[in-house]
């Protein structure tokens, strides 16, 4: 409990679940219910948005979608997103039950834990993105912290600097990743160019006078991969504003074209525009493509974090980092095969659902946007009476 910022009551046990879990319903079957029914409208909604996403990502690659398997996964979806809503309200009353009385440990542990299990209801393409996503605010939430307590100062410079280095590390381990395995299911925006056209010294096979990992002039290289990141930002920057207007539609007055919706396409377009040129300027200048160049690339590229300052961005080229050294040191000592990112989930998802509890302020915006959204604000019903009677 020592990373809360406030304390539970002592006497919680005089409390019963229609005080703090449903305040709706006197009833458990009619709360649990009436739950289950609007994280069901939400979620379908909120699904929706997610899978269309994916899928016209998957038709721009030119891959094959097959209609059963799309509603397939849609099912599995939407089974734990309702199943990770319901089962908090669920699993409090059930402990009540058999407890006679509230747990404060089976309260801040034990539902928070239950309520994720679920993630293997989802598809394993999906349970990365999920896990990602939720590791990713969960760093997110603990930078907060540490930004609260003072033990860091909050800081453009100090962020975008930090950035600079978790994106050179970053680059430079998915050139290294590339180099044995071949791997691109990255969630990253930006992986560098594949090694596969070299020989064991580093001399690029193209006839490019450069020696660059490219095909086309430098010049020319450029501009094509700026171009093409570019019209890539915007749509993601039209996705994430969309999302955020259907989620947040009152809070959503401005225009997409204003500047802080389109921070996110500037960012992407110059972090792609610096990488490629000081990658071609390095190999120009030793002669040949080295996997060490892409760490300076990044650690460059990294600068573009000023255009947008944005802590997701940091966070999830964080936690992808992670995971990538996470793989390495699987292999290195020979670790069981557990799933670890569904249990990250686990894990990211229970620190979040503490802070919610104790201390909203550090709790990823998107977070409690999605949670307004998905349950149509009945979690927010549920924040309030906690808030109310449960925090000192």
């Amino acid at each position: 409990m020592g990373i809360f910022s406030k304390s539970p009551i002592q006497n919680m046990e005089s409390f019963n679940c229609v005080d703090l879990i449903h305040p709706w319903s006197k009833s458990c079957i009619k709360g649990n219910f009436a739950m289950f029914i609007d994280s069901s409208k939400g979620f379908f909604f909120f699904f929706i948005i997610m899978h269309g996403v994916q899928y016209l990502f998957r038709l721009r690659n030119k891959k094959k979608i097959y209609i059963r398997q799309v509603l397939f996964n849609f099912m599995r979806s939407m089974s734990f997103g309702v199943s990770y809503a319901t089962l908090f309200v669920t699993m409090n009353c059930v402990f009540l039950k058999m407890m006679g009385k509230f747990n404060n440990t089976l309260f801040v542990y034990g539902s928070p834990i239950i309520c994720g299990l679920p993630i293997f209801f989802e598809a394993p393409e999906r349970r990365k993105i999920t896990s990602t996503t939720f590791m990713s605010m969960f760093l997110e939430s603990f930078y907060k912290i540490l930004v609260n307590r003072k033990i860091i100062v909050k800081s453009k410079k100090f962020e975008t600097l930090l950035f600079m280095l978790v994106n050179a590390f970053l680059m430079y381990s998915l050139r290294i990743r590339q180099e044995f395995t071949d791997k691109k299911d990255t969630l990253w925006i930006f992986t560098p160019a594949s090694p596969r056209n070299e020989d064991h010294s580093g001399n690029i096979s193209h006839n490019n006078e450069k020696k660059c990992p490219h095909e086309y002039s430098c010049k020319e290289n450029i501009i094509r991969k700026t171009l093409k990141y570019s019209v890539l930002g915007l749509a993601m920057a039209l996705v994430r504003f969309t999302v955020y207007k259907v989620m947040s539609p009152l809070k959503t007055q401005e225009s997409f074209f204003q500047w802080r919706s389109l921070q996110l396409s500037y960012f992407i377009s110059a972090y792609v525009f610096i990488f490629e040129t000081v990658n071609c300027y390095l190999c120009k200048l030793d002669g040949k493509h080295h996997s060490i160049h892409t760490f300076w690339s990044g650690l460059l590229s990294g600068i573009s974090y000023w255009l947008s300052p944005n802590l997701q961005i940091m966070s999830t080229a964080a936690t992808i980092l992670l995971k990538i050294q996470g793989e390495e040191l699987k292999k290195k000592f020979k670790l069981p095969d557990l799933p670890y990112g569904e249990l990250s989930f686990v894990y990211s998802n229970m620190f979040i659902l503490q802070r919610l509890i104790f201390d909203n302020q550090t709790v990823p915006k998107f977070f409690l946007n999605l949670l307004q959204f998905a349950t149509s604000k009945r979690a927010n019903i549920t924040l309030e009476a906690i808030k109310r009677l449960y925090i000192i």
